[in-house]
Order: structure tokens, then sequence, then C-alpha cells
């Protein structure tokens, strides 16, 4: 177990290295740190700027993911919106990154940044060939403006384009529906 005091001297024993330009060193050190107190989001935080430097982005977005994790677990979900945008940044192609955060601004009550995360995700998911990616995304868009029968339709079509017949007509009839008592 660290102390407070061997957590303060690891943590500057990493910015020394940091600034001798270490940085593989120095994120061994913050690893130390995070072994013993694994919600220190500003340690968490440094491993992924180094990651950064080191251009090891994958390395990066995980370590970024799990400070989003930890700001929304604390109630902070505006920096958590802010991690996952720069999450984008490093690695546009994470794909999984628009859904969690369309999700966390539903969570927040954004609908139309919350629809505009799922859209994207939708599109992203289905040129990448990952329908049923794209069906969840569909679907969480569908869940969150029922009323929208374009919406359901297209969803219904996505269904239909994966075979999933029964699901798709369960879409389609929830469409029809819809019309009627329009």
């Amino acid at each position: 177990m660290l102390t407070n005091s061997n957590k303060e001297k690891l943590i500057a024993g990493a910015q020394k290295l940091v600034e001798k330009g270490q940085f593989d060193k120095a994120i061994r050190e913050y690893l130390k740190v995070v072994a013993e107190d694994e919600n220190d989001v500003r340690v968490w935080i440094r491993i992924g700027d180094l990651y950064v430097k080191l251009g090891q982005k994958s390395e990066a977005v995980e370590n970024y993911k799990k400070v989003a994790q930890l700001y929304t677990q604390q109630g902070e979900p505006e920096k958590a919106v802010a991690v996952f945008k720069q999450i984008l940044q490093i690695e546009p192609q994470t794909l999984e990154t628009y859904m969690l955060l369309a999700a966390l601004y539903r969570d927040m009550g954004r609908l139309q940044h919350a629809s505009q995360q799922y859209e994207l995700a939708a599109q992203l998911y289905t040129r990448a060939g990952r329908l049923r990616e794209a069906l969840a995304a569909e679907q969480a868009l569908v869940d969150m403006v029922p009323d929208n029968i374009a919406r359901r339709i297209k969803l219904a079509e996505l269904y239909s384009r994966e075979n999933l017949y029964p699901d798709a007509a369960r879409k389609f009839s929830a469409a029809a529906a819809g019309l009627r008592s329009t």
C-alpha cells in the first residue's frame, strides 16, 4: 500500500523522467501509482498524455477511456465529454467512442448532441460493414425519439438487410402503427 508521501515521491520521480524525455520510464512510475490508487484521474491523464507523445495511440485511447469512466463515476460528465472528444481527435476511428459519447449526452439530457453522435456512429459502422453495431446505434436513436417514423423505417430496413426478418417485421409494423395514429 502506497502512503501519501510515497505516492508523491513516485509522481515527482515520474515528472523528472518526463523532463528528461524518458516517457516510457515515466509511464512505468505512474503505473505504480495507479496500481495502488486506480481512481487518481490526474495520473491516468498524465499516462495518456505520455502515450500520445510516444505515438502509442491505442494505449492513449485506453487510458483516456479510463479517465472518462472515472469522471462519469465521479459525477463530472462534462469532463468526461471533453475526454471523449480528445479520444476522437487522437483516433477518430474508435467507433465505440461515438456510442459512449452519445450515451453520455443522452444521460445528460442533451438529446440533440446524443442524436448527432448516434447518427454518426450508425453511418460509420455502416461504412465499415459492421451492421450489427449500426443497428445498435439506430435502435438507440429510435429509443430516444420513438415517434420518428422515418427513423423506425430505417431501422427496419437495416434489420431486413441483416436477414433479421422477424425484427424487421416488428419494426415495420411499429412504423405503420405510428403512421396510422398520425
